[in-house]
């Protein structure tokens, strides 16, 4: 298994992290305080969340053959699906999230645990199309439809649609509500393709081009700069620098965590809002 350390995926996954915290932020503000922004409900405000999504689920796919510990890794996103979930069922009904993000993460980490050594015989190339074919096609299976956003390509029989074990797949019934839905059709085919993408690039330059942060700062060149009369050791110039560059990384339980602190600070709002209401 790769042990090594990936900073541009870090990166991007610290990114599209900050982008999360701002995008719940927004939300707080436009559905909680009543905030009167027309733009957050927009198609720009929709592409960026579901910008977002996309990017964590994909990455998701792609890093999980660089864990160790699957089955454990993917209880531990699972549970803190659920722990969200109890607690906007027993505080914040109305924003309840019923099988959110990480539910589908955990879920698509445990069954790829399982089928994760069968998925290794079909062509990198081939899983790539067919997983991404098949997330196009089942994109707005939620809606009742097969198809990819306006485009409705078939109707899904309505019996399909009829309880809380058939929303986790993706068929919910119409008394089925959540503030942030993802279930395990069509998203886990996302996470699939993330997985192919991996195994296609892997040994290949492109993965050692994202082992090094674009971002971080080349101190060599730049202590090469300094005049040396300016650096001295003992009354000696120093001739040579060595310099170990500080990695900043940001793991699974990370964005766990990141994600309940999110959804946390969304009750506090909830309870200041709610305790200013109530009569004195």
């Amino acid at each position: 298994m790769d042990r090594k350390r990936y900073e541009k995926l870090d990166g991007i996954r610290g990114i599209a992290l900050l982008n999360m915290i701002a995008y719940h932020s927004a939300w707080d503000l436009v559905y909680i305080y009543q905030t009167d922004w027309s733009w957050y409900r927009s198609g720009g405000a929709y592409v960026w969340q579901q910008g977002i999504c996309w990017t964590f689920i994909f990455l998701s796919g792609f890093c999980w053959s660089l864990g160790s510990h699957a089955w454990k890794r993917g209880i531990t996103v699972f549970m803190g699906g659920a722990v969200i979930t109890l607690a906007t069922l027993a505080f914040m009904p109305q924003n309840r999230v019923v099988f959110g993000v990480l539910t589908l993460t955990g879920s698509c980490m445990l069954l790829m645990s399982v089928l994760g050594r069968r998925l290794c015989r079909i062509p990198p190339a081939v899983g790539m199309a067919v997983s991404g074919g098949l997330f196009i096609l089942t994109r707005n299976v939620n809606e009742g439809y097969l198809g990819f956003e306006a485009w409705n390509l078939m109707k899904i029989p309505e019996a399909l649609y009829r309880n809380a074990l058939t929303a986790y797949l993706g068929f919910p019934d119409r008394d089925f509500y959540s503030t942030d839905y993802f279930s395990v059709f069509p998203w886990v085919f996302l996470f699939a393709a993330g997985f192919f993408t991996f195994r296609f690039f892997n040994g290949k330059k492109a993965m050692g081009w994202l082992e090094k942060g674009a971002l971080r700062p080349d101190f060599h060149q730049r202590l090469e700069m300094l005049p040396s009369a300016f650096v001295k050791n003992q009354g000696e110039p120093v001739k040579s620098f060595k310099v170990v560059p500080v990695r900043v990384t940001v793991p699974s339980r990370v964005i766990v965590l990141a994600s309940i602190s999110t959804f946390t600070l969304r009750f506090a709002s909830g309870f200041i809002q709610a305790s200013e209401m109530l009569p004195m």
